[in-house]
């Protein structure tokens, strides 16, 4: 975490923010992070993990206040962030006859 714990004041935050500290928390310094992975000539994998390190500090943040319709817009014009695997292989099924049977729970 940065910055450390100890410097977490309000008093040393405004100290810090006026020499330049910027949180992912603002919508403008994410959306100015994922523009410069999304323009940069790094190699694939590069931006790979830049996005993936970016979209895992946006699952951090704990509420999206100062965030609009609009930022999350641009966010998803953006062409940087992998497809990512939110459920373990054992969530999906793996043969017809699992399809099958999840369908015919449902209708129930």
């Amino acid at each position: 975490v940065f910055p450390p714990r100890e410097y977490l004041e309000p008093e040393i935050l405004g100290v810090l923010r006026q020499a330049g500290l910027r949180s992912f928390a603002e919508p403008a310094t994410f959306l100015q992070a994922i523009k410069q992975v999304a323009a940069s000539r790094a190699s694939f994998q590069e931006q790979l993990n830049l996005a993936t390190m970016l979209l895992e500090e946006l699952g951090r943040l704990p509420d999206f206040s100062g965030w609009s319709t609009s930022h999350f817009t641009a966010i998803g014009r953006l062409d940087v962030f992998p497809a990512m695997q939110v459920c373990p292989d054992s969530m999906y099924p793996k043969t017809d006859e699992e399809v099958y049977a999840i369908g015919n729970s449902n209708a129930r």
